[in-house]
């Protein structure tokens, strides 16, 4: 079922673009959106935080192999140099690229830890009023 309806068109007078006039229709049509800033950046970072979260996992799925092989590499290169079989110097070299990944898990674990609990508990449960004040 379509709704027919007369098809207007808009021409903006001089020196007011249609992004201007976008906004201020919007202005007008939702007054009651700035009495809830907290919910507007609720949904602005529900749109941008999993954008960030793909990005960041991208380039983790980029930087650690790359981090990886290039370390393992190098260090095989310099365990030849030291008399090493090409075998051996390469089984070196991933252990050397292993011990990277453990260094990268380590922070992580730092980081994990610098996070206080209990005061992120509190503050999700603390009321929070329409104009962001606790």
């Amino acid at each position: 079922m379509l709704v027919e309806g007369k098809k207007t068109s808009y021409e903006p007078p001089s020196g007011e673009h249609y992004l201007r006039r976008t906004l201020k229709r919007g202005e007008e049509r939702f007054p009651v959106v700035r009495d809830f800033r907290n919910h507007l950046r609720f949904v602005i970072s529900f749109l941008v935080y999993p954008v960030v979260i793909f990005m960041v996992l991208n380039s983790a799925s980029i930087i650690g192999p790359w981090a990886f092989g290039g370390l393992a590499f190098r260090a095989a290169q310099v365990l030849e140099r030291f008399g090493l079989d090409p075998v051996a110097a390469a089984q070196g070299g991933y252990r050397v690229g292993l011990g990277l990944i453990v260094v990268f898990l380590l922070i992580g674990l730092l980081v994990l830890f610098s996070v206080n609990a209990a005061q992120a508990r509190r503050a999700a449960l603390q009321p929070v009023s329409a104009d962001g004040k606790a």
